[in-house]
């Protein structure tokens, strides 16, 4: 299904299509302790966001599995269809008034990807990441076990927040905006386009800026933590404040990893569904290269 499609199944299947609302929103990044201290609430909803042979091994207590992977088609990270996802997430115990916390293995990648989408989908306010990946909760020896948890099934009904999430028609609209940014989450070498794509044309959205995904995140030994907010800020301090910022990827992970880091410094942000795969794949579509030989030449295709 093409992200336009979805779209449109959105509007086809749920009358109940909703914008941005103004929401009591809880903080969005939440430490170890603070989640040991909050274990037996009762609207807790933990999220292990790690692959499932991962969450059989082991997890922290009374944590759901939902692989961030089985959220999408494939690697690429296109999004299964609307009501294949409600039905997971009422599968994994979410309603309207739970509060959702996800984790995994430290990286962000998977636990970011999920919190996007559960904005998305209509539960901002409601849903953060854990500071920590499970090794680093492992090592300060808090509760784990290695059995399933099978929540209740829930009716959660999703409402998409359109503000969240970018389309081909957005950003061909945010090349021509000053008040629209676009980042690129993808590596330097992919950004320039010397990296090679095996799939199709190299280069960037022109206009877009190269900050790699994982600038936001300080590595520790087998884990990493997000960085503080003044550092945050200072990684996205070149566009200006004011600014609709659209972030891409090849697979919505790095991208969804900048969106978090932009959520907590407070940016108006949203992941390109459709992401490179969708933007290289148009051949009508402009292209922007930095070729490296030498000195850095910029080229439009």
């Amino acid at each position: 299904m093409t992200l336009r499609a979805f779209l449109l199944c959105l509007l086809a299947l749920f009358p109940l299509y909703a914008g941005a609302e103004q929401v009591n929103e809880r903080p969005i990044l939440v430490e170890p302790q603070w989640l040991v201290n909050h274990l037996d609430d009762q609207n807790l909803v933990i999220i292990d966001a790690r692959p499932k042979s991962a969450y059989q091994v082991g997890h922290i207590k009374g944590a759901v599995s939902l692989s961030a992977d089985s959220t999408a088609r494939d690697e690429t990270g296109q999004l299964l269809a609307l009501h294949v996802l409600q039905e997971i997430f009422r599968r994994s115990g979410v309603s309207a008034d739970s509060l959702v916390i996800v984790y995994d293995d430290g990286s962000f990648h998977d636990a970011a990807r999920l919190f996007w989408l559960f904005e998305v989908l209509g539960h901002a306010g409601k849903v953060a990441v854990l500071n920590a990946g499970y090794q680093e909760w492992i090592a300060a020896e808090y509760p784990i076990t290695a059995s399933a948890h099978a929540p209740a099934m829930t009716d959660f009904l999703v409402t998409v927040d359109p503000d969240r999430i970018g389309t081909k028609l957005a950003m061909r609209m945010a090349l021509e905006s000053p008040n629209k940014s676009i980042v690129d989450a993808r590596s330097k070498a992919e950004y320039a386009g010397y990296a090679g794509d095996p799939y199709g044309r190299s280069g960037h959205i022109p206009g877009a800026i190269n900050i790699p995904g994982g600038h936001n995140r300080v590595k520790l030994q087998g884990s990493s933590r997000l960085k503080d907010l003044s550092e945050l800020g200072q990684i996205y301090s070149e566009i200006p404040t004011e600014n609709q910022i659209y972030v891409y990827c090849d697979n919505g992970k790095d991208s969804a990893l900048s969106y978090l880091a932009l959520r907590l410094v407070g940016r108006q942000a949203a992941v390109y569904g459709g992401g490179w795969l969708e933007w290289r794949n148009d051949p009508a579509l402009p292209i922007q290269q930095s070729v490296q030989s030498g000195t850095n030449r910029q080229g439009v295709e």
